[in-house]
């Protein structure tokens, strides 16, 4: 919405518009569920099942190689230009580490992740994001 009301961060092409909503769309129904179901089952499932981890990282893996060769041939995930497909990803990509993924061994997730924490705006956006869990962990005593 905002994308198309503002006029940035999608492109005008029909081509080019559309790769970024393919990135936007593969990260809403692959990547976020993925790395949401690996987190859950690693870090706050009540019981180990050590299934379900091994599933969900190995999925994490393999998308994360999925994103490594897309960016091995484009700057940015839909191509030459920084788009919503980047911001949609960029928050995934950085719990890596909680995840268990060696960032490192996906060499051009790791220049693209390096080239945007780089951005004002984002560090600006992402910080903004922090805080507001901070407020809310603060006013919410379950969330400690």
């Amino acid at each position: 919405y905002l994308a198309e009301k503002t006029g940035q961060l999608l492109p005008d092409s029909l081509a080019d518009r559309k790769a970024v909503l393919e990135w936007l769309f593969w990260q809403a129904s692959s990547l976020g569920p993925t790395m949401g179901q690996h987190g859950h089952f690693k870090l706050y499932a009540p019981h180990r099942i050590e299934y379900a981890q091994e599933r969900f990282y190995d999925e994490t893996v393999r998308l994360f190689g999925v994103l490594d060769a897309q960016l091995g041939r484009n700057e940015y995930i839909a191509g030459r230009t920084y788009s919503i497909a980047d911001i949609a990803v960029f928050p995934w990509a950085q719990i890596y580490r909680a995840q268990g993924i060696d960032l490192p061994s996906f060499q051009h997730v790791l220049r693209w992740y390096e080239a945007l924490k780089q951005r004002p705006a984002l560090r600006k956006g992402m910080a903004l994001a922090r805080e507001e869990l901070r407020a809310w962990s603060r006013g919410n005593p379950a969330a400690g």
